[in-house]
């Protein structure tokens, strides 16, 4: 996704980045299936299937919300708690950051965002010693979607800046030296 080789460049980690784009995926089961491959599987069983222990690895970042966004606190709270213990296996040494940027231009879908995946992406964040990236009011226009739930260019500008501020407000000097950093996305 562009969003997340636009906080990269924003924060001039050059190559030192990897990314899993995985559509459909959440902390839960995900409700959608626009990539078959995912369907089905949560963070936590791409985070185990696509990516091997590195101790050099200095950040976690994953963002989402969409698709968590009609289960429940416990099934939320619960696959962020075992996202959460496998970085900490996989990457001792890294720092987590959860975000929810899930938006969309239907306004009952927005609202089961806001209302069921962003309270519990920042209760779970928070109770397991991560840090949340509150992207509220970064975008959601209804000309910033392709459709009604991905951003379009405008959208993907607004998310990037969002976390990049939250990112470099929180620990900017993390990101400038040399190490890897791992980011899921799941919008």
């Amino acid at each position: 996704n562009t969003w997340c080789k636009n906080v990269a460049e924003y924060l001039n980690l050059g190559n030192n980045y990897i990314t899993l784009e995985a559509d459909g995926a959440g902390f839960a089961d995900p409700a959608s299936n626009h990539n078959p491959s995912y369907y089905g599987k949560t963070w936590s069983e791409i985070l185990e299937a696509f990516f091997t222990s590195d101790e050099n690895i200095t950040d976690v970042i994953v963002c989402g919300g969409a698709n968590d966004r009609d289960e429940t606190s416990t099934n939320i709270l619960n696959g962020i708690n075992s996202f959460v213990s496998i970085c900490r296996t996989l990457y001792p040494n890294a720092h987590i950051w959860i975000g929810c940027i899930g938006r969309s231009s239907n306004i009952s879908v927005c609202d089961e965002i806001m209302n069921v995946s962003y309270p519990n992406y920042e209760k779970g964040a928070i109770k397991n010693g991560c840090t949340f990236i509150n992207t509220l009011g970064c975008w959601g226009y209804t000309d910033e979607f392709d459709d009604n739930l991905h951003p379009n260019e405008s959208g993907q500008i607004n998310i990037s800046l969002a976390i990049a501020n939250a990112l470099n407000y929180s620990n900017y000097k993390r990101f400038n030296n040399g190490n890897n950093h791992v980011n899921l996305n799941g919008e």
